[in-house]
C-alpha cells in the first residue's frame, strides 16, 4: 500500500538525535506510569503534570509541529478525505473488533481509566477537558507515535508497540489483575488506529485531531453522567 501523500519521511521531521528522542520518551514513560501507578489522587496528578508539561512540549517540538501544520495547510482536503472516508472506517472496525474481543475475554463494567478521569472532572471540569481535550492528546501522540516512529523501523513492530505502550498507560491507573486487564484491547485497538493514520501520512496533527475529537466525545459522555 502507497503512501497517500507524497510528503517527506518521518526521519526529515527530526529536530533532535533518536537518542535524545528516546531519553524524552523514557522519561514521559516513568514519570507518566509512577503517577498513575503509585498517586493517591492518580488522575487529578497526572492531568496538573500534562498542563505544566504541555508548553515545554510545544516549545521543543515546534518545528515539527509547524511543519505539519503547513503540510496540513497545503493538502487539507486530501487529508479530510483520508481521514473521513478511509480512516475512520478502519478506526470502526477495529473499534468494534476489540468491543467483540474484550467480551469474549470477559471484561464487563467501565474502565479504570474513565472511572478515574470522571472522578478529576468532579473535581475540576476545566481542568479536566483542558488536559484531556487538549494536553494529553498533544503529548501522547508526540511520544507514542512520532517518538516511537522514529525509533522503530519495521513498521509491524511500531504498530504493536506503541499500542500496547498506549494501552498500558490507560489501565496502570488500577493495575488490578486480572481485572483490569481485558480494558487494555479497547485502547490498544483505537491506538492502532492513530498509528496507522501517522504512518500513512507522517503528519502529527492528524492522530492529534482525532484523538481530541475522541477525547471531547469520551469528556460530553462523562459530563452528561455527573
Amino acid at each position: 500500500m502507497k503512501k497517500i501523500f507524497k510528503i517527506p519521511a518521518v526521519e526529515d521531521f527530526t529536530d533532535y538525535k533518536k537518542s535524545i528522542n528516546l531519553a524524552i520518551f523514557t522519561v514521559y514513560v516513568i514519570v507518566s506510569f509512577s503517577i498513575l501507578a503509585f498517586s493517591s489522587r492518580p488522575f487529578e496528578t497526572y492531568f496538573i503534570v500534562l498542563s505544566v508539561m504541555l508548553p515545554f512540549t510545544l516549545y521543543f517540538y515546534r518545528k515539527v509541529l509547524l511543519r505539519d501544520l503547513k503540510l496540513l495547510k497545503e493538502n487539507w482536503l486530501k487529508y479530510l478525505i483520508f481521514g473521513f472516508l478511509i480512516y475512520t472506517p478502519i478506526t470502526v472496525v477495529l473499534g468494534l473488533i476489540g468491543s467483540v474481543i474484550f467480551i469474549l475475554i470477559g471484561g464487563s463494567g467501565e474502565s479504570p481509566n474513565n472511572l478515574a478521569a470522571t472522578s478529576a472532572l468532579e473535581q475540576s471540569v476545566i481542568l479536566g477537558v483542558v488536559a484531556m481535550a487538549i494536553c494529553a492528546p498533544v503529548i501522547e501522540e508526540l511520544m507514542f507515535r512520532r517518538i516511537l516512529k522514529l525509533i522503530i523501523k519495521n513498521r509491524i513492530a511500531f504498530y504493536f508497540l506503541t499500542s500496547l505502550l498506549f494501552g498500558l498507560a490507560h489501565i496502570i491507573v488500577d493495575f488490578s489483575f486480572p481485572a483490569s486487564f481485558p480494558f487494555i484491547i479497547t485502547y490498544f485497538t483505537i491506538a492502532l488506529g492513530w498509528a496507522f493514520l501517522y504512518d500513512r501520512t507522517n503528519n502529527i496533527w492528524l492522530p492529534i485531531i482525532s484523538h481530541s475529537i475522541n477525547n471531547i466525545i469520551g469528556v460530553i459522555v462523562m459530563l452528561s453522567s455527573l
